[in-house]
């Protein structure tokens, strides 16, 4: 795997029409080198996302 990113979990949706893997990149402009090197192939969708102690972690 490229230093760029960490894969962490696919998914799919339960319609079989889309999957979903979770990246961590090292930082955001890294894993954008990387997805251009793939986007004549496939789309990305890139959104940020936060675990739940971090999410949480916000309110106190």
């Amino acid at each position: 795997m490229n230093d760029a990113r960490r894969y962490r979990l696919p998914r799919i949706d339960a319609q079989n029409a889309r999957c979903f893997h979770i990246m961590e990149p090292v930082d955001a402009e890294r894993l954008n080198a990387w997805t251009s090197c793939w986007d004549d192939l496939i789309d990305f969708e890139i959104t940020p996302i936060l675990s739940s102690q971090e999410y949480w972690f916000q309110f106190e």
